[in-house]
């Protein structure tokens, strides 16, 4: 059962299907990619039954991730904070009935603060790496967002437990992995992209803190490579 209505999405859209879904996206742009990799191709090596498991999907795109889980069985609590981004990803889980709630949210440090939209690249949207950087900060588009904590996800939703937790959350993961850190008992496994040396500018601050985030998760989780930029960490 779909949770929320489908949206108006103001922007040219195409369809195709992908393992049995009808998918909605902006063709031209990295949406189809990212659907190839993280839907098609099963990148973050879900299972294929996932009855019962509850997922919550950071920084949800579209919605590839969302619907992979939806479509194996989970109940997917996807957050998605760039405003056409969450539309497709509603109007993606309506239209093919899946069990997933979608908010448009960013996960992190709990505020309203800027987010910055990419207009070469959809699925690269951020508040970190381009600020205060003049020249990269007027080549986006800035809209005002919202973060909440995960400790805030688990209790609105009455999530007891987290089978899988996917971060792709442009940067923002030096504040969610500390979260994580706080919540391991209740979270199984995690997948997801870390994005050090991943902007239009020198990050050296910021990818050391990612560096360093990422390596505290080794205190609770094994982690496997399997990506250029992509783990999974499964709990001890």
């Amino acid at each position: 059962m779909s949770r929320g209505i489908p949206s108006e999405v103001p922007v040219k859209l195409a369809t195709r299907r992908i393992g049995g879904l009808g998918v909605s996206y902006r063709p031209g742009t990295v949406d189809g990619q990212v659907l190839d990799i993280v839907l098609g191709d099963n990148r973050y090596q879900f299972p294929d039954d996932m009855s019962g498991m509850t997922v919550i999907d950071i920084g949800a795109h579209i919605g590839s991730a969302t619907m992979l889980c939806a479509s194996r069985g989970a109940t997917v609590y996807a957050h998605e904070p760039a405003p056409e981004n969450y539309n497709l990803c509603q109007d993606n889980v309506f239209g093919n009935d899946l069990d997933a709630h979608v908010f448009q949210l960013a996960v992190g440090a709990p505020g309203i603060r800027t987010l910055y939209l990419n207009p070469a690249n959809t699925a690269s949207n951020g508040d970190r790496a381009i600020q205060g950087h003049e020249e990269s900060e007027a080549s986006y588009v800035p809209v005002e967002a919202r973060w909440v904590s995960l400790k805030t996800v688990f209790s609105s939703n009455k999530i007891d437990h987290c089978d899988y937790l996917k971060m792709d959350c442009e940067g923002d993961e030096v504040d969610v992995i500390p979260q994580i850190l706080l919540l391991h008992d209740k979270i199984s496994v995690v997948v997801g992209e870390t994005h050090e040396g991943q902007w239009p500018i020198p990050t050296p601050g910021l990818d050391k803190q990612i560096n360093e985030a990422v390596a505290s998760l080794d205190a609770y989780y094994s982690r496997t490579q399997i990506g250029d930029h992509e783990y999974r960490w499964t709990h001890k």
